[in-house]
C-alpha cells in the first residue's frame, strides 16, 4: 500500500477536524434528481466513480505523520425505497453524524432512494475528500456520461501527482512572491471577530424579484453589493470600510482539470470603501480586487497564517465573513443541514441556481449567538432594497446609497465607540494585589418599598432601577464617565454624563436601555475586552469575574474576590448603595 502526503488545503481542514471533531461544517451534503427509470444505473454510476476515485483514507502513522492511501476496498451503495411524503425527514436523518473517525475509514457516504416518482442520490462527504466543484459539478457530470455510454471511463488521476506539484511550487520563487503578496495586501488590518463558542448554524435565503444587469459575473455583483452595504450598515464606524471577504477558488493549479478531489483554497479579499466612487466604478474595483487575488491563488492561506500572526493580524480577524458562489449548472442540491457553522457570517452565491441566468440567490449561513433571525431578516431586505436602487442609478456614487443601520450594527457602533473612548480601565482600580483567589460575600437588606415606588416612577424594573443605581455608585468610586460590565454575562456599557441631574440621569439610562437592551452581544470576544464586573440575575461562573453584584429576598449581595478588592473597599461601596 503507497502512502503520500496531504495537501496545504487537506491539511488546513484535517486540523481543524482534529481540534473540533465531528464538526458538521466540514460536511458537504449534496442531493440530485433523476428519472425513475434511471435507478439502477445511477447506483451502479456512483459506486464505480467511489471504487475508482473516492476510496482514499487518512492514516496518522507511527512516526507521527498525517498520511493518505488508497484503499482497495468494494463498495456497495445502499439504497431504499421512500414515500414522497416521507423524503426529507429520510435525508435528514440519513445524512446526519455520519462518519465514525477521519482516521482510516470511508470518508463519503450515498445512498440511492426509489420514490414514488423518481430517484433520488444523496451523500455526504468529508471537505477533506472533495471540494464543491469536485461534488456538486464534476460527480453529476459523470453520471450523466455513464447514463448516455456504455463505455463509461472516468478521468484517470492520480491525487498523488498534485501533492507532489504543490511541493515543487512551495519551494519556488512563485511561492516566496504569492506570501509576499498577501502579507502586503493584509498589513496592519484591523477587525473585530467572533467566536465559535456554542455555535449554531442559521439561514435565510433572499431571492432577488429583479436581476441585475450588470457586465459582470453574479459573484462580482453580490461582492460589490455586500461590501457596499456593510460599509454603509456601520455608520460612524470605520471598521467596515476596511474589509475582508474570504472567498473559495477552484484550486486546481497544477494540471488537475477535472479530477475529483479536494484542491479549494480560500482567498482573502480586502475592499477599501471610497464613498465617492460610483456603483458601475465599484464594480470594477471589485472584480480588480478578485482579479488580483486570483494571480496569487496557488498559496493556501494556512502556509501564511503565521506570518500574519507573526505581524500582529489575527487569522480570525480575517475569518469573519465569506462569500462564495455555488452556482450549479446540473440542479445538484446543496443541501442546508449543518448543526455548525464555520464562517460567524456566510453568503452563497446562487446556491442550487446557474450563473448564467445571472444573481438570483443570496443565502446567508450565520452564527445563531452572533446574530438573530430579525437581524439577518433586516440585512437580507436591506440588500434587496439596495440591488434595486443601485439597478435604477449605476451611476451614483456610493454616498448617495441609503441603507439602514441593522440593530445589531447599531449596537455594535455604540459598544465600539463606548470602548475606543475609553482612557483608564473601567473598573475599581484594585487596591489589593495577590495571586490566591477567595471569595467573599457580604449583604444588605434594602427598602423595598422604596425600590417599588421608584420603579413605578420611572417605569422600569426593580432589577433596572439597581442596575441603574448600582451603575451610578460605581462611577463615583472608579472616577470613570465610561462604564462597561456584564449584565446577565452580555455586554452592557453606558457613559455617564456627569452634569445630569439624578431625575436626568435615571430618565437618560431608562431611554439607553429601550434602545439598547435589545442588541445582546452575546460574544464578549468579539468586542476584545474581557469584564472584571458582573451584575446578575441567574446562576454564574465566579471564576470569570472579579466582582458580582445581585439582589436576592430583600438583600443586596456582593461577591467579591478578596485578593483583588480589599474589605474595606467593598464594605464603604455597600454602604453607598445607600443613593436610592
Amino acid at each position: 500500500m503507497s502512502y503520500f502526503n496531504l495537501s496545504s488545503s487537506q491539511k488546513m481542514l484535517l486540523f481543524s477536524e482534529i481540534n473540533n471533531p465531528k464538526n458538521d461544517s466540514f460536511y458537504l451534503k449534496f442531493r440530485k434528481d433523476y428519472d425513475l427509470k434511471d435507478f439502477e444505473d445511477v447506483k451502479r454510476s456512483i459506486e464505480t466513480i467511489s471504487r475508482t476515485h473516492l476510496n482514499l483514507k487518512i492514516k496518522y502513522d507511527e512516526n507521527g505523520d498525517f498520511k493518505q492511501y488508497y484503499d482497495d476496498f468494494d463498495v456497495n451503495v445502499e439504497s431504499f425505497e421512500v414515500a414522497d411524503e416521507s423524503l426529507d425527514g429520510f435525508i435528514v436523518d440519513y445524512l446526519d453524524d455520519p462518519f465514525d473517525d477521519v482516521f482510516d475509514s470511508p470518508l463519503y457516504k450515498w445512498a440511492v432512494l426509489k420514490t414514488d416518482s423518481s430517484t433520488v442520490l444523496i451523500g455526504v462527504v468529508q471537505h477533506i475528500l472533495l471540494d464543491g466543484t469536485s461534488l456538486f459539478s464534476l460527480i453529476p457530470q459523470e453520471i450523466e456520461k455513464y447514463l448516455n455510454d456504455d463505455e463509461y471511463a472516468s478521468e484517470d488521476y492520480s491525487y498523488e501527482t498534485y501533492v507532489n506539484d504543490e511541493l515543487d511550487y512551495l519551494a519556488s520563487s512563485e511561492a516566496n512572491d504569492d506570501k509576499e503578496y498577501w502579507l502586503n495586501a493584509l498589513k496592519e488590518y484591523s477587525q473585530d471577530w467572533y467566536s465559535f463558542d456554542k455555535s449554531e448554524l442559521g439561514y435565510y435565503e433572499l431571492l432577488l424579484d429583479q436581476i441585475p444587469k450588470f457586465d459582470y459575473s453574479p459573484f462580482v455583483t453580490a461582492l460589490a453589493l455586500e461590501f457596499l452595504y456593510f460599509a454603509k450598515s456601520k455608520k460612524d464606524n470605520k471598521l467596515f470600510k476596511d474589509l475582508v471577504m474570504n472567498t473559495s477558488v477552484h484550486g486546481r493549479y497544477f494540471g488537475q482539470g477535472d479530477a475529483l478531489g479536494m484542491f479549494v483554497n480560500t482567498i482573502p479579499l480586502r475592499l477599501t470603501y471610497d464613498e465617492d466612487l460610483t456603483f458601475d466604478e465599484l464594480l470594477a474595483y471589485s472584480k480588480s480586487v478578485l482579479k488580483e487575488g486570483l494571480g496569487h491563488a496557488k498559496l493556501q492561506f494556512s502556509e501564511y497564517t503565521t506570518d500574519l500572526r507573526n505581524e500582529n493580524i489575527d487569522p480570525d480577524c480575517i475569518s469573519m465573513i465569506s462569500i462564495v458562489s455555488n452556482s450549479s449548472d446540473y440542479d445538484s442540491k446543496f443541501l442546508t443541514l449543518q448543526k455548525n457553522i464555520k464562517f460567524p457570517l456566510h453568503f452563497r452565491i446562487n446556491k442550487n441556481y446557474s450563473d448564467k441566468n445571472g444573481l438570483q440567490s443570496i443565502f446567508i449561513e450565520y452564527d445563531k449567538s452572533c446574530f438573530s433571525y430579525n437581524e439577518i431578516e433586516a440585512i437580507a431586505n436591506g440588500l434587496k432594497d439596495l440591488v434595486k436602487q443601485v439597478m435604477e442609478h449605476s451611476s451614483k456614487k456610493c454616498k448617495d446609497y441609503d441603507v439602514d443601520v441593522v440593530d445589531f450594527f447599531n449596537a455594535e457602533n455604540y459598544y465600539n465607540n463606548l470602548i475606543n473612548s475609553f482612557e483608564n480601565p473601567t473598573a475599581i482600580s484594585p487596591d489589593v494585589n495577590g495571586d490566591k483567589i477567595k471569595f467573599i460575600k457580604i449583604s444588605k437588606p434594602i427598602d423595598e418599598d422604596k425600590l417599588k415606588n421608584l420603579s413605578r416612577q420611572y417605569n422600569m424594573s426593580k432589577e433596572r432601577m439597581l442596575l441603574s443605581a448600582f451603575l451610578f455608585n460605581l462611577t463615583k468610586f472608579s472616577f470613570s464617565k465610561d462604564i462597561l460590565i456584564a449584565y446577565n454575562k452580555q455586554a452592557c456599557g453606558y457613559h455617564f454624563d456627569t452634569n445630569l441631574s439624578v431625575i436626568d440621569y435615571l430618565n437618560d439610562f431608562k431611554n439607553y436601555f429601550k434602545h439598547y437592551s435589545n442588541y445582546p452581544l452575546l460574544n464578549n470576544e468579539k468586542l476584545n475586552f474581557e469584564s472584571e464586573i458582573l451584575f446578575f440575575t441567574d446562576e454564574f461562573d465566579i471564576k470569570d469575574y472579579k466582582f458580582v453584584f445581585n439582589y436576592e429576598s430583600g438583600n443586596i449581595n456582593i461577591s467579591y474576590d478578596e485578593s483583588f478588592y480589599s474589605n474595606e473597599l467593598m464594605e464603604a461601596f455597600l454602604d453607598s448603595m445607600e443613593v436610592l
